[in-house]
């Protein structure tokens, strides 16, 4: 695979993820899609008038050769979709695995057996004690600690992999040249230098924007093998990791808290709903080997979040319907959102009860 022509694609404007996979597969390499003339790129699906134009024009090279520059300075290793060594689990997922991978230091850990651990960036006493507890008894297991560095659940995880010598592999909602969130700065340092890694599918100069987190969490997800929240509130993030775990056939796990604490009734939520109930690390390793979850979590209880929704969730609830189902990807091009943003707010929606997924990625009203 070409790296330059490839990079040169994925900077087109408006070329988001699925697109280039498609592009890519269609005409074969890169190189190819970037020499292809208008009409032939209007033939892909997809493919606007508009954008087989800006394609046919070409990105900017100055673009591309601050991207090579990067990737020299930072020792980031580039792995793709078309690549042998890319993650086999990740390219199992149906959440448009990303083509292209940044990884900066130990990329052979996306390739070994991991647990993800998500939570609340507000964590208590009790769930900073669960954390510790669950990660030092799993020394030895052979697993690598997934999350995403950001404050609270997700550093202790990484912060409790590296005192008891678990690997560590953090997922980047950014470039992979930044640490984010800065608090976690010394963290991150310590993971690169423990023979952990930090990966991204966001090339470098790439702002921690609110819209990358739902594509960063199906990242964690499709990396390992299930997937432990230990507090989260009803409308935590840590959430659309869970759901998207279970979608795509990955073990669900939380850990139950007290019922007057308001950062676990997300966790509630799943175990009512047939994620596994973690007590201590020897049900996580009984899971992850034997599958043991009986079911995944529904999305039927419209109590489990504010019947309020978001802007973005409001816009997507304006184009369904309760009878003809509409395709994630018609959403996507509706809006003007990536796939990955869409499911994340279609994830949350089903929590709620108010959407429901059909067959082939379609939804509806409920």
């Amino acid at each position: 695979m070409n790296l330059e022509a490839l990079l040169q694609l994925a900077n087109v404007e408006d070329i988001g993820t699925r697109l280039l996979t498609r592009l890519v597969n269609h005409f074969g390499s890169p190189e190819e899609v970037l020499g292809a003339s208008v009409a032939a790129l209007e033939r892909v699906d997809g493919i606007s008038a508009r954008r087989a134009a800006a394609i046919h024009g070409g990105t900017n090279s100055q673009i591309v050769e601050q991207q090579l520059n990067a990737i020299a300075r930072y020792g980031v290793k580039i792995i793709t979709l078309w690549d042998d060594d890319y993650p086999s689990r990740l390219r199992q997922v149906d959440y448009d695995p990303p083509p292209i991978l940044y990884v900066r230091g130990k990329a052979e850990l996306l390739q070994t057996d991991a647990l993800s651990i998500v939570g609340t960036r507000s964590f208590s006493p009790y769930g900073e004690t669960v954390v510790r507890e669950i990660v030092e008894a799993l020394a030895g297991s052979g697993l690598t600690i997934v999350s995403g560095l950001a404050s609270g659940i997700d550093g202790l995880a990484h912060a409790a992999a590296l005192a008891c010598g678990l690997p560590t592999l953090a997922v980047f909602g950014c470039g992979v040249e930044r640490i984010y969130p800065p608090s976690n700065a010394e963290l991150g340092r310590r993971i690169l230098e423990s023979d952990g890694a930090f990966v991204s599918e966001f090339p470098f100069g790439t702002e921690p924007t609110r819209g990358n987190f739902p594509r960063r969490n199906r990242i964690i997800a499709g990396l390992s093998l299930g997937t432990l929240v230990v507090e989260a509130g009803e409308k935590s993030g840590a959430l659309i990791t869970a759901l998207i775990a279970a979608d795509i056939g990955r073990e669900v796990m939380a850990v139950p808290g007290s019922v007057h604490n308001l950062k676990s009734r997300g966790c509630h939520a799943l175990i009512r709903n047939g994620a596994a109930l973690i007590e201590n690390a020897e049900q996580v390793l009984t899971i992850l080997k034997s599958g043991t979850t009986s079911r995944t979590p529904s999305t039927e209880q419209a109590e489990l979040l504010e019947p309020e929704m978001p802007e973005d969730e409001k816009r997507i609830w304006n184009l369904l319907t309760y009878g003809d189902g509409l395709h994630v990807d018609s959403i996507a091009d509706s809006l003007h959102f990536s796939v990955a943003e869409v499911l994340g707010n279609l994830l949350m929606m089903e929590l709620k009860g108010i959407v429901r997924q059909m067959p082939g990625k379609y939804f509806v009203r409920t």
